[in-house]
């Protein structure tokens, strides 16, 4: 489709992934996370994130491709790849912030609102990628569909949730005292 649709899905996506933002950094009532540190997370759930996940499944799939025989295994092993690689690439981004910004990162509510502007963040520009791609395929008609399902009403329940549970999991390791329970608490966000 061109420059100009990925540059008008993006337009319409930043509206909606702005209120979002908005919404979820409110929800931060005690101590709110900053904004800067809000919108670095954003920026790399939709620029690293994204760009890791094309990366790693690109050769999944050559090795599953050219490794296993065509029919279930592979049809499964394609399916859980997305999930297992968009998980860890959003996840790494908190788990770094975690880490490296410690004195902002308090507690289970920072995870999630940290977690939930990652997954925006990987929402937008998965969105303006799937609109551009399917305005080429069946035009602008198909691309408002896939907007409004995907920035209306899987905003919140789609990639923000995910994320968002994988940091409140990391939120519950920064209050715990051992590394052991830190590990396992960080496990189960990302498995939820």
């Amino acid at each position: 489709a061109g420059p100009v649709a990925a540059a008008l899905s993006a337009l319409a996506c930043l509206p909606t992934t702005g209120f979002g933002l908005w919404v979820v950094h409110r929800l931060d009532r005690d101590e709110k996370e900053p904004w800067r540190l809000v919108l670095v997370a954003t920026a790399w759930g939709a620029l690293v994130a994204t760009s890791l996940v094309i990366w790693a499944e690109s050769l999944f799939q050559f090795w599953a491709v050219s490794s296993l025989v065509p029919g279930p295994g592979l049809d499964a092993t394609n399916a859980f790849s997305a999930g297992l690689f968009e998980e860890l690439a959003k996840g790494v981004a908190v788990l770094l912030l975690y880490l490296v910004m410690r004195d902002e990162f308090h507690d289970v509510v920072d995870g999630i609102v940290d977690g939930a502007a990652v997954g925006l963040g990987f929402n937008f520009m998965e969105t303006v990628g799937y609109m551009t791609y399917l305005d080429s395929l069946f035009g602008p008609y198909a691309a408002g569909f896939q907007w409004y399902h995907r920035q209306v009403l899987d905003l919140f329940f789609g990639h923000a949730t995910f994320t968002a549970l994988l940091g409140a999991g990391i939120g519950i390791a920064r209050q715990l005292p051992s590394r052991r329970q830190q590990v396992i608490a960080i496990a189960c966000g990302w498995l939820a």
